[in-house]
């Protein structure tokens, strides 16, 4: 069949059109950075895409829970050593206290101390990260303590997702800081009836009941040390997961910039070639094109 000049117009005109559309994908892949923009770009990594997508994502939720965890517990953990500091010189005061040699005047005020120290205690058992109570359970809310160290809060655990299939626990229950029952609060005002009494023997009980509360409080301590760590591992894990999988994400929708750069360019060119072979065409007289 004759090549007649309509239809080396038609192939000017497709030619044309396909090598700009090629300027305007290569255009757009150097303005983006991207190769893979939409699934039709390259089906296969566009499914890929959408599943890194969600991993990244899941590691994002991942280390801002962990990040969350370790807050948490930091509080935690500085209220702790502050309530261990408290009640190491509480019970130093009560052992000075228990002296034969300490008199009923020296007494007094070492209760006064011990009643400066119960309500320190209520304080830190009143500390809160991000306005909410640490020591009151899942109930935030709630003030720990009434004024007579009865609890208020609940024994429910804080619990946050920090790895697929993995949760820490962000909060420690009130008795394991402050004791069952009335705790180091009651323990507390005994001793301080006790002073003031002048009973030896009730004053002596309240130093072993301080103690008995110390180290209770240290193995709390060990606790939130251990959760801290587990929460450090686990934003670690998640930071290195994000590197890996963004990686692997740029790797199969990124553009190679240079590539993209050099076939504009040559696509351009061949732009300007096809132009003037259309205007070539575009110089024949009718009867060509009728021809």
């Amino acid at each position: 069949m004759r090549t007649t000049p309509a239809i080396q117009y038609d192939r000017f005109l497709e030619s044309l059109r396909l090598i700009r559309e090629r300027i305007q994908t290569e255009t757009a892949r150097s303005v983006s950075g991207l190769r893979v923009e939409k699934p039709s770009d390259d089906p296969a990594a566009a499914g890929e895409a959408v599943a890194l997508r969600t991993r990244i994502a899941a590691a994002d939720r991942y280390a801002s829970n962990a990040s969350a965890v370790k807050g948490f517990l930091s509080v935690t953990d500085s209220a702790l050593s502050s309530l261990n500091d408290l009640l190491t010189s509480a019970r130093a005061e009560a052992i000075r206290g228990a002296s034969e040699s300490t008199d009923a005047q020296a007494r007094g005020a070492i209760a006064t101390t011990i009643d400066s120290l119960r309500e320190q205690a209520f304080a830190l058992a009143r500390t809160r990260f991000e306005g909410r109570y640490i020591f009151s359970g899942t109930d935030t809310q709630a003030d720990p303590y009434d004024s007579s160290g009865n609890y208020q809060g609940n024994t429910s655990a804080i619990r946050f997702e920090t790895g697929e299939g993995e949760t820490i626990t962000a909060n420690i229950a009130a008795t394991d800081a402050f004791g069952a029952g009335t705790g180091v609060f009651g323990a507390l005002a005994s001793l301080s009836d006790a002073l003031r009494s002048g009973d030896t023997a009730a004053i002596q009980t309240g130093a072993t009941s301080l103690e008995a509360a110390l180290k209770t409080l240290s193995d709390a301590r060990t606790v939130v040390g251990t959760r801290l760590e587990s929460a450090q591992s686990a934003a670690d894990r998640a930071a290195q997961a994000k590197v890996t999988l963004t990686s692997r994400l740029t790797e199969i929708t990124g553009a190679d910039l240079a590539e993209a750069i050099t076939s504009l360019s040559n696509d351009r060119a061949s732009e300007q070639m096809v132009l003037q072979t259309g205007a070539r065409i575009g110089q024949r007289s009718l009867f060509d094109f009728l021809g």
